[in-house]
């Protein structure tokens, strides 16, 4: 066990819930329980743009594999696109049942996916025939009347944001419904690195494999005895693995559709687990027991792990060449691993 090769310390020890490593730009985007969304370099762990966010925490950021865009979904039914180059927020999408979701982009880039509360999920795209959520809408011109009457609101305030509303792109046919036909909380998802396949998991434990040229059902695993909470395919889109509340990672082999490995690599709640970026047979997981560790699937050994955190572990992410991790806490730390 050694020490960490950085830390992050966020205001008031706000806990970090969401947290993404750019392959493409090294950047870091970390969410917070509180709403913060905040943009850090990956070379020097400097905070580099201050976003704003969301009223109530943040619960996903994953980041657009091409152009320098990430999204955030909060538990204030919120979706925001946020253009990370000018640092602002670029579209906001709500919806009734947006208040616990999360969302994973496409590799392609083109359209994300959304879970929801009943076993489904939304494949929505950014762009359709009277919409694109990647262009901000035109400000609304206010009168001068207008203007006067607002001069002592917060400046912070954006009154003239335009809000979508989410069953308007289902209406613009820019969304596709997936039904995992389990009919309870759909608790995480992924898309393989190809993106033809996507998985999901449920509060039930169950994992449904996707494929996304017929939008069918492929595979359903019985994996787990509690949530899934993570899910993350290989770089050559040939294993998956999953972290659970039962304190267990499975590795799935993809091309026979069967398990290959359950480690017990917890003490409590796994919470995130993904496999290194550059090597498929090296995974790191984090938890609720506040370790973060590596393991290499072939021997199923503990290869590193650190004590650094001093409350839950909810998310981990890798840097582009697989050598660093960066991990966020409830103790409102974002600690950087070196391998």
């Amino acid at each position: 066990m050694s020490k960490p090769l950085n830390k992050i310390e966020l205001p008031m020890s706000t806990g970090v819930w969401a947290l993404r490593w750019s392959p493409q730009t090294n950047k870091i985007v970390v969410g917070d329980c509180s709403g913060g969304v905040n943009l850090y370099d990956g070379k020097t762990f400097r905070q580099t743009t201050e976003l704003g966010g969301h009223v109530l925490g943040v619960l996903s950021a994953p980041i657009f594999p091409d152009i320098n865009f990430c999204l955030t979904t909060s538990l204030d039914t919120k979706i925001r696109i946020w253009d990370l180059n000018q640092g602002s927020l670029c579209r906001t999408i709500t919806g009734k049942h947006c208040d616990g979701m999360k969302a994973e982009i496409h590799p392609q880039g083109d359209r994300f996916a959304l879970t929801r509360s009943n076993g489904k999920i939304d494949l929505i795209s950014f762009s359709g025939t009277n919409t694109d959520l990647l262009v901000p809408p035109k400000k609304i011109e206010k009168t001068n009347e207008k203007k006067n009457e607002e001069e002592d609101e917060d400046e912070d305030e954006d009154e003239d944001e335009e809000e979508i509303v989410i069953d308007q792109l289902h209406n613009e046919n820019m969304a596709q419904t997936l039904n995992s036909k389990e009919n309870v909380d759909i608790t995480s998802i992924a898309f393989s690195p190809n993106g033809t396949r996507l998985a999901s998991g449920s509060r039930n434990g169950i994992i449904t494999l996707y494929d996304l040229e017929n939008y069918t059902i492929v595979k359903k695993f019985h994996a787990h005895s509690l949530n899934v909470c993570s899910l993350h395919f290989s770089s050559q889109d040939n294993l998956l693995l999953s972290g659970s509340e039962d304190m267990q990672v499975k590795i799935f082999d993809l091309e026979k559709t069967k398990e290959i490995h359950t480690i017990s690599a917890h003490k409590s709640f796994v919470l995130s687990a993904k496999f290194n970026p550059q090597n498929q047979n090296v995974f790191a997981s984090c938890s609720a027991d506040r370790n973060v560790k590596v393991f290499d699937r072939r021997t199923i050994n503990c290869t590193h792990f650190w004590k650094e955190h001093k409350d839950q572990v909810w998310e981990l992410d890798w840097n582009p060449d697989g050598s660093v991790i960066a991990s966020g806490s409830d103790d409102g730390t974002v600690c950087f691993f070196q391998i």
